[in-house]
């Protein structure tokens, strides 16, 4: 990811649709008329002001990648706890006006064309749904063989229904089933019924996104049937909470000084730089807090961390002095270009 696509700039909303009950599609276009160049199954973190303080969300983009380079679609379901969502559902009207940054993430359609099984829980079918849409408009003859199972719980929570089923009619390789969880003769699933559907599974490459326990019901299956650890991929719509760590090997504090704020403060070394500008009075972007997500990348420009990410940052960022303030913590004294 190129670090000009982790800055924050302007975005309008250009149109909403109603999917069910409590799920919307939004669709966007950069204020300044930029590009916007994503791979299927990566996100869009978005900038939602509120009266304590902006607060930041992560949203897969569901629209295909390269149909229309002038705009983006997210679909977004209602959290009945969820601040960001609520504020999306009720206040996002096509020439509404929020800040955006991205695309961004590692949790992409694979270029080859390896049997796929994709496994969605509820509104985690956003990434799956770009990812097929990109085969079906990149591969319209010869798609990969695909197995795409979505989870609900009730008829009304279906996503995407005549599209996916639209999509076997024309493309051989492609299944699609529905398990719903409180409907007669469906109920959750299990690995018989994975079986039945994929009966090849282990020889598959998976992809699953839905909630948390979710994901480890569904890995627990998949490895108890035999398949390889590598060979399954998952990312969450709801990002973890960071792990607990072992208390810091030093009781020390260090300073950190913030270059463009012109300010300075102090940083425990078992406490995170997110934390340490938070006290300072200082805003980095953040959404998942644990390391997966990217949004609050910033540059070192002076001084040593240690980080612990989870994928959120690559290699070339990493070699460009970037480092994601959410699980880094200081060893020395600190610069960062905030």
């Amino acid at each position: 990811m190129a670090a000009a696509d982790r800055e924050f700039a302007p975005v309008r909303c250009v149109s909403v649709v109603r999917e069910t009950h409590d799920v919307k599609t939004f669709t966007w276009c950069f204020e300044d008329g930029r590009r916007f160049e994503h791979a299927a199954g990566q996100h869009v973190t978005f900038e939602v002001p509120f009266d304590d303080g902006p607060q930041f969300r992560c949203y897969t983009v569901s629209s295909v990648p390269g149909a229309d380079r002038a705009s983006f679609s997210i679909t977004a379901r209602q959290a009945p706890e969820g601040p960001v969502s609520t504020w999306l559902h009720r206040r996002a009207t096509p020439g509404a006006v929020l800040r955006a940054a991205g695309p961004s993430g590692t949790f992409i359609a694979p270029s080859g064309r390896e049997p796929v099984l994709l496994i969605a829980g509820g509104v985690g079918i956003t990434p799956l749904i770009a990812m097929a849409r990109h085969w079906r408009a990149t591969l319209p003859d010869v798609g990969p063989d695909a197995v795409f199972v979505q989870c609900v719980r009730t008829p009304g929570d279906v996503l995407f229904h005549d599209e996916l089923i639209g999509f076997t009619r024309d493309w051989p390789g492609f299944r699609v089933h529905e398990v719903i969880s409180r409907a007669p003769g469906s109920g959750r699933l299990t690995a018989a019924m994975l079986a039945r559907l994929a009966p090849d599974v282990v020889q598959r490459d998976v992809y699953c996104c839905g909630p948390e326990p979710f994901m480890r019901e569904v890995k627990a299956l998949l490895l108890s049937m035999g398949l390889a650890p590598d060979k399954y991929h998952e990312e969450s719509f709801t990002l973890p909470l960071p792990a607990e760590r072992p208390p810091a090997a030093s009781d020390a504090t260090f300073r950190v000084r913030y270059a463009r704020a012109a300010r300075e403060g102090p940083c425990a070394a078992d406490a995170t730089l997110l934390d340490a500008a938070k006290g300072a009075g200082l805003v980095i972007p953040s959404a998942c807090r644990a390391g997966v997500c990217g949004t609050c990348c910033v540059r070192l420009l002076a001084g040593t961390v240690d980080m612990s990410d989870a994928g959120g940052i690559d290699e070339d960022e990493i070699a460009a002095g970037y480092v994601l303030a959410c699980c880094s913590r200081p060893t020395s004294d600190v610069e960062l270009d905030v």
